[in-house]
Parts: structure tokens; C-alpha cells; sequence
């Protein structure tokens, strides 16, 4: 198995046997000298260690990006600018937050990206945008996100007749916020434009597709 597949652990609530699989899959990438498959080991096991508060997650977002670019591999170089974008924003680093998220982004314009790629680094760019400040831009690329998820969903012939209609819930594709309040309420919200007033904010959670 590769570091992706190591990766879908995550999804199941396994993520200590995750960071010892991607461990491993990272001690045997630089073992053999493969050099995407340390690349694509770091970021996985970065964010991994990103998203569970624990240390050594900039160091391996840090080389997944400087590999990726060595190999022109600019899937992963936008991934680890997002990433990156994540951690300053934990940081408190608006600025860098803003640098690196518009990064992934201008990446993601220039080469495009299948869309679990898309989501991630278009989210998070919109959750830098809205901490900023700058709701409508934040509104404008998630109702563009749920708009191109929309368009992936039908399978339309050469004459443009939908030849499936897309499941319900790919219909709405809501890119959801975990809220907390000062109040120390939570609530799931699926628009920026719905947030509460700065001033009430505890936390926003990193956006995710419900």
C-alpha cells in the first residue's frame, strides 16, 4: 500500500495506526530513494500531526513542498502550501495564513486539481479569507466550489443532455464550519455569511464537505 491508502485511515477514526503506517511508508520512501513517495509520506503525516496538535508537522509539510517542487509536482507543492496556510492560521500568522492559502490557490488555477484536492485547499482558503475579514471573497469561492462539485456530479452527452441526475446530496454539497462560540456553544454552519459576530467566536474548526 501506498501513503494514500495509509491516509484513509484517518478517515475511519484510526489515527494512531495512521501515523505509524505513514511512519513506516515514509522510513521506506527514503529507504529506497523514492522520492514521491517521501514527498506524498510528509504531507500526509504532517497534516496528520497538524490536525492532532503534535510537533514535527512543519518540518514535513516544509520538505513534502520543497520534493514536490524539485519534481514539478504541483498537486502536492498546492497541498502543502494549504497545509501550510493551516498552521500559520494556528499560529496566529494571519498574514502568512493569507500568503500561503492564496499560493495554493494560484496553483490550483494554473494546473487544476481533482476535486477532494480542490475542496481542501479551496476551503481553507476560504476560512483564511473570513478570519481576515473578507467574507464576500470567502462566499464567492465556496458557492464557486459547490457550483463545480454540482457540474462533476451529471454525466452529460455531446449534446449536452444530463444523462444521470447526481445524488441528493451532491445536489447542496454544503462546505460546512464547526463554530464555537464565546458562549461555549457549537454549531455547524455551511456559509460564511453566517457567521456570528467576530467578538463571539471562540474557534472555527477547519471547513469540511458534509
Amino acid at each position: 500500500d501506498g501513503p494514500e491508502d495509509r491516509q484513509g485511515l484517518v478517515a475511519v477514526g484510526r489515527e494512531h495506526e495512521a501515523e505509524l503506517a505513514l511512519r513506516d511508508a515514509l522510513f521506506a520512501a527514503r529507504r529506497i530513494e523514492d522520492r514521491r513517495g517521501e514527498a506524498l509520506a510528509s504531507l500526509f503525516l504532517g497534516t496528520l500531526l497538524a490536525e492532532q496538535g503534535m510537533n514535527g508537522a512543519d518540518d514535513l509539510v516544509r520538505r513534502a513542498k520543497q520534493l514536490a517542487q524539485e519534481m514539478g509536482v504541483s498537486r502536492v507543492v498546492a497541498l502543502a502550501r494549504a497545509i501550510e496556510a493551516r498552521l500559520a492560521r494556528e499560529r496566529g500568522d494571519t498574514a502568512g495564513a493569507l500568503e500561503a492559502s492564496a499560493a495554493a490557490c494560484a496553483l490550483l488555477d494554473r494546473h487544476g486539481a481533482e476535486l477532494p484536492d480542490r475542496i481542501v485547499i479551496v476551503a481553507t482558503r476560504a476560512l483564511v479569507l473570513t478570519e481576515a475579514g473578507r467574507t464576500k471573497e470567502s462566499i464567492r469561492m465556496t458557492r464557486a466550489l459547490r457550483r463545480r462539485a454540482l457540474r462533476l456530479a451529471f454525466d452529460v452527452d455531446d449534446d449536452g443532455v444530463q444523462l444521470v441526475r447526481p445524488p441528493r446530496k451532491l445536489q447542496r454539497l454544503p462546505v460546512v464550519y464547526r463554530i464555537t462560540t464565546t458562549d461555549g456553544d457549537e454549531m455547524e454552519i455551511d456559509s460564511p455569511a453566517k457567521m456570528p459576530e467576530p467578538q463571539k467566536i471562540a474557534e472555527i474548526q477547519e471547513p469540511f464537505v458534509h
